[in-house]
């Protein structure tokens, strides 16, 4: 059987041509391998390449870009995985790999890599819908190659794993099976689930360093609907690495999952971060986030989680807008969004919502220059009299910089006297 490549965007292809061409005047055979030819049967959008060649890839990709005489391609190159990236000036990326095999010294060490074999690079995938290959310059190109029946699991709509050690080699293919599953709207088949969940059991994941484990943990967040995979994950008992023994709040999670879909701009896997750990004391959470190698930012506003119940109820009662700013200028805006995804309150949400999106972008036309102009020479009173002028603004009183220089000599002469 062939692949047909028309399901990749008409730009992309011509790079695969290009590259392709290049190989064949090289006497080098290259393939699409994995997931590009998994979405190519199930006539999903590809934005990407992922490309074995048996060689030398980062040899290759250097020959390649030399003889493209293009300077607008980024390449970085990868020696210990035998991988190279290609970058294209119109934001196309293609990855070229060597065909290795894998070793691991043990379960959930990193993989020992050496060149090998298409086949050998198919073998050290993690389940047979990613273990197939199409040939893209050879003289059946487009032939599909599939030593694992992949494409009969992709019409039975079943993740299946290549051998019986595959979680206890790689722990984080129990993440990442239950990420295909709802992704593709698969299930894991019945052998390959039992494996799972005896993996499972034995806390296979401990055999990996945590920050590595959660880096897979991480691209839950970045599916379309993580709440979905994560109930997936508390039906298979796949959650402790995460919640510590403590109950998984797929409620808090699913509130946020649907903020995030009609919002922009919020630091959206921090949200997830907040709703996983907010109930935790202080000292646990500290601890995950250490654990898990969470970036700086990303401990500070877990750290500050809780007080979104805080703002929540102080919004609820205040009544005048200046004293709202006043309120929520205080805390960091994660917080706020989380607050806004939080609550149940519409009212709420609206307030929070506006001061988001309006209130603290409001900038004075006035500035320090002109109240020292005005005699105001103490740092302190500059600061006073801006933070009141910007509450005026705010609540609608000043709309000109006549005005605001107004208001401005009044407070001046108030604080001189």
């Amino acid at each position: 059987m062939k692949t047909g490549f028309l399901g990749i965007p008409t730009g992309l292809r011509k790079r695969l041509f290009d590259i392709a061409g290049f190989a064949r005047e090289n006497n080098i055979s290259v393939y699409i391998v994995g997931g590009v030819v998994r979405d190519l049967l199930l006539k999903k959008t590809i934005k990407d390449l992922d490309l074995v060649i048996e060689g030398d890839a980062s040899g290759f990709t250097r020959r390649y870009l030399r003889g493209s005489g293009c300077k607008k391609i980024n390449l970085t190159v990868h020696p210990v995985f035998k991988t190279a990236t290609l970058r294209f000036s119109d934001g196309h990326v293609v990855d070229v790999a060597s065909a290795r095999e894998e070793v691991y010294p043990r379960p959930g060490a990193l993989p020992v890599v050496r060149l090998g074999t298409l086949e050998d690079d198919l073998c050290r995938r993690d389940f047979t819908i990613n273990a197939l290959a199409a040939a893209v310059n050879r003289n059946g190109s487009g032939e599909l190659i599939d030593y694992f029946d992949g494409k009969k699991d992709l019409r039975r709509k079943a993740v299946r794993i290549l051998h019986d050690r595959s979680f206890v080699d790689d722990p984080t293919r129990i993440l990442r099976a239950v990420r295909f599953e709802q992704r593709l709207g698969f299930r894991i088949e019945p052998r390959t689930r039992r494996l799972l969940q005896a993996a499972v059991r034995k806390k296979a994941y401990e055999t990996v360093k945590p920050p590595r484990y959660f880096a897979e943990f991480r691209k839950i967040f970045d599916e379309s609907d993580p709440v979905k995979i994560l109930r997936r994950l508390r039906q298979l008992k796949a959650t402790e690495p995460f919640c510590l023994g403590a109950k998984l709040n797929l409620r808090r999670l699913a509130m946020v999952q649907r903020y995030l879909k009609t919002t922009s701009g919020t630091p959206g896997q921090c949200l997830f971060w907040m709703a996983l750990w907010e109930n935790y004391p202080a000292a646990e959470r500290e601890e995950m986030a250490g654990r898990f190698h969470l970036t700086r930012a990303e401990k500070s506003v877990l750290m500050k989680a809780p007080e979104a119940v805080q703002v929540i109820r102080r919004v609820s009662r205040i009544g005048k807008s200046k004293d709202l700013f006043r309120c929520l200028k205080n805390y960091d805006i994660p917080v706020l969004y989380y607050a806004q995804a939080r609550t149940a309150s519409r009212k709420v949400r609206v307030r929070i919502g506006h001061f988001l999106q309006t209130d603290r972008h409001c900038k004075l036309a006035v500035n320090g220059h002109d109240l020292r102009k005005l005699g105001v020479t103490s740092g302190h009173w500059i600061g006073k009299i801006l933070e009141e002028l910007l509450e005026k603004k705010v609540s609608g009183r000043l709309k000109t910089r006549a005005q605001e220089m107004r208001e401005a000599r009044e407070l001046a002469d108030r604080v001189m006297r």
